[in-house]
């Protein structure tokens, strides 16, 4: 009861925020252009800020600044990190890593500014939840961004509760079916075997949000792996493993009288959250046939796919079955990707693709995304988009092999169940494609009718390209994912690498 009386109080809150977007969604240039207005203003006692005027038009400001990308900002992002001077933003409360490999990884500044930006789109699209789906109401719920590895948990602050507002934590709190103190759990592995047991424990389990819907299937397998050990110590009210270390950090272990489910029941699920009413996860590009498994592992849930959430700001959320523009959160220009000019948000065109472009209060200007988004309709005036997949391309010696051409290879071919195609530069300049499926592809030749592809190869430059089959998706990401927040990964279509990496 304490429950449903909480989510009724936060629903009625997050209700105004709601209504405040339908009305913005009406006058798209206005409300973006006093987007822009307040971040050059929560700026201005900053390095970067100083060299713009609060005075200046859009029009006027973009006369002097080109399109970014991280190295653009890099340098002064980690002087900034170290010393603590305002050069791009003030007040920063944390720097957040993306996902990536080690020596790839971007470290976004999260001032309270950007965090309110952040909060105005996560606002909106949880109000439309509880209208949407009621249910969700009813019980407990799980949310997970990300999950950190070992090495960076004393990187960082792990804890993305944090992340909400103290009166927002408030409501968020009591509903919780994983506390917060897990994610500050000293590894990842305990963090993981107590998360399996918390979520096991809640009967009254009603929404699970997660960014990869292959971070979804992992806990799911897991559960029905370690289903034996996992009611035992439910059962006992007992840790089981890391008894010692969570017993003094986390205290009483979670308790629930489980009986007749085995491991292998179909039902298990089912018997264990009767009352999930939601899932939210990607379901775009890439995504989609790993949403699709957790449709089928749980079809009695609704699935809601998640918009397009970057480290570094968010473009879309799902709202009214649409993926809208978080017009009140950052300002955004986008680069049509067949003119390549840059228009703001209120000049675009209908079923055209275009790159984001995006203006924040963590002190990102003009920042580049790299992905692609197509517009396929409005929410009043607000666009709507669909996301296509990452902008990307490989170059190992010549080649420029582009990802838009290696999705429509996969398109053409959904009996090869691949997941990607990679460059990798040692110890000899090759391509491998990973697929689900043993059978035998003969990923060459549809390669040598790349033009640039058949040069490399005719030169000797490239060796010829390689078939390796995966048992599943956590194989994969177990023995060459180069991510290591496991929560964001993505499978990408094409990827670049130095080598491939064994575990």
């Amino acid at each position: 009861m304490r429950k449903r009386i909480n989510h009724h109080l936060f629903a009625t809150y997050l209700s105004k925020h709601r209504q405040d977007f339908v009305r913005s969604s009406f006058s798209l240039e206005k409300t973006q252009r006093k987007v822009l207005s307040r971040i050059i203003d929560n700026l201005r006692f900053t390095e970067q800020g100083k060299k713009i005027s609060p005075f200046a038009s859009y029009e006027e400001i973009i006369q002097n600044l080109k399109i970014k990308t991280y190295s653009d900002y890099q340098s002064e992002i980690e002087l900034q990190k170290s010393t603590g001077q305002a050069l791009l933003c003030q007040d920063v409360l944390r720097y957040e890593p993306s996902s990536g490999s080690t020596s790839e990884r971007k470290w976004i500044p999260y001032s309270k500014d950007f965090l309110n930006e952040i909060n105005k789109a996560a606002a909106v699209w949880l109000a439309d939840v509880y209208l949407q789906f009621p249910k969700t109401k009813r019980g407990s719920h799980y949310w997970s961004m990300s999950w950190l590895p070992n090495e960076l948990r004393e990187q960082t602050d792990n804890d993305e509760s944090q992340l909400f507002p103290w009166f927002q934590r408030l409501f968020l709190d009591p509903v919780k079916a994983v506390p917060a103190v897990v994610s500050t759990l000293p590894t990842s592995e305990m963090a993981w075997w107590s998360t399996l047991l918390y979520l096991c424990s809640r009967e009254d389990l009603s929404l699970i949000s997660v960014w990869s819907p292959t971070f979804l299937l992992r806990l799911l397998g897991d559960i029905r792996i370690h289903w034996d050990q996992i009611s035992q110590c439910l059962n006992q009210g007992k840790w089981g493993l890391y008894e010692k270390d969570l017993q003094k950090i986390l205290k009483r272990a979670p308790r629930r009288k489980i009986e007749s489910i085995h491991s292998q029941d179909k039902e298990l699920f089912l018997k264990l959250w009767p009352g999930l009413a939601l899932i939210s996860a990607w379901d775009s590009s890439t995504s989609l046939t790993w949403a699709n498994e957790i449709k089928t592992a749980l079809p009695w849930v609704q699935f809601q796919g998640k918009g397009l959430w970057a480290t570094e700001g968010v473009l879309t959320f799902p709202f009214h079955k649409r993926k809208v523009l978080a017009l009140q959160s950052h300002f955004y220009e986008f680069k049509d990707l067949e003119a390549e000019e840059i228009f703001p948000s209120w000049k675009l065109k209908e079923g055209k693709i275009y790159q984001p472009l995006l203006w924040t209060s963590s002190g990102l200007h003009r920042y580049a995304l790299p992905d692609r988004v197509q517009l396929v309709g409005y929410y009043h005036q607000c666009p709507c988009f669909e996301f296509l997949g990452r902008i990307q391309s490989t170059d190992l010696v010549g080649e420029k092999i582009d990802a838009a051409w290696v999705s429509g290879l996969f398109q053409k071919n959904p009996q090869w169940q691949a997941l990607s195609l990679a460059a990798v530069s040692r110890p000899r300049p090759k391509y491998y494609l990973f697929c689900l499926t043993d059978k035998k592809i003969d990923i060459e030749s549809h390669l040598l009718a790349h033009h640039h592809y058949k040069l490399a190869r005719e030169l000797k430059q490239l060796e010829a390209a390689e078939v390796i089959a995966v048992k599943d998706i956590q194989h994969y990401w177990d023995k060459y994912d180069r991510s290591a927040i496991l929560g964001q990964n993505k499978v990408e279509i094409l990827l670049q690498v130095d080598s491939l990496r064994e575990s």
